[in-house]
């Protein structure tokens, strides 16, 4: 008897080793399965964490290229000014004065930019039926007393930079004399038939043109369509149909 219960004892025993020995592999066996799917939510998380970085950073670098985009789109004529110079200085070294001030014109003209971008109202100059502030052309001071500013002794690229700044704040040649060389436009108004003469000018690159309309004194010397013209004029402004046009009044063809 005694040894019958020690036999049932001894089988329980085993058994209850045998059911331990699963628990703990078991629970080894859950405890690894855990620790797989921790590191798969873990590469998981770590992978969309890396996606979401690399979307921000190209939608920050898209950002900067629209910006750049969008500033050499709106930095045209400064461009157009500064590869004429850098043309002109190439061909004849040794003008670094007049590099300083061209440089300078171009700053200007570019800032000028967001002004004649904006709307246009009854009181702003359209360039030649065809705009600065004062500033000392180089070799004006040779000048006769009946010319303020000679366009003929520039360069083209400042003879260019030049008319634009004029076209943008005219007020500051209002009654100056100005002599200008460039190319004869003539603009036909279909309506009523009249002409307006511009004389053009192109900067060193030949791919901008500015012009400013003439009036003659005498009618009987406007130059032909494309013609190559030298005229002296008092720079002055007149409104036409709501709108403020920009001319050499009293001109005369030299």
């Amino acid at each position: 008897m005694y040894k019958r219960e020690a036999r049932e004892c001894r089988r329980h025993e085993r058994k209850d080793g045998a059911l331990r020995q699963i628990n703990l592999e078991m629970a080894d066996r859950s405890s690894r399965l855990i620790r797989q799917r921790g590191l798969r939510h873990t590469r998981c998380l770590f992978l969309v964490l890396l996606a979401l970085l690399f979307t921000a950073c190209g939608k920050n670098s898209g950002a900067r290229a629209d910006a750049n985009h969008a500033v050499s789109a709106t930095s045209g004529v400064a461009d157009a000014l500064a590869a004429g110079i850098e043309k002109e200085n190439a061909a004849a070294p040794g003008t670094s004065g007049v590099t300083e001030q061209a440089e300078g014109m171009t700053e200007s003209s570019a800032g000028a930019e967001s002004a004649a971008d904006a709307p246009v109202s009854s009181g702003d100059v359209l360039p030649g039926h065809g705009a600065a502030t004062e500033r000392r052309i180089p070799g004006t001071d040779d000048l006769k007393s009946d010319v303020d500013v000679d366009l003929t002794m520039l360069s083209s690229t400042m003879v260019f930079s030049e008319v634009y700044n004029i076209m943008v704040l005219p007020q500051d040649y209002m009654g100056k004399t100005i002599r200008m060389r460039g190319i004869t436009a003539i603009y036909t108004d279909s309506g009523t038939g009249q002409k307006y003469y511009s004389c053009i000018v192109q900067d060193a690159t030949a791919c901008c043109a500015q012009g400013i309309e003439f009036h003659l004194t005498d009618e009987s010397q406007y130059p032909a369509e494309g013609e190559e013209v030298t005229v002296r004029g008092t720079f002055d402004t007149y409104g036409e149909n709501g709108y403020q046009y920009a001319v050499l009044s009293n001109a005369v063809v030299e």
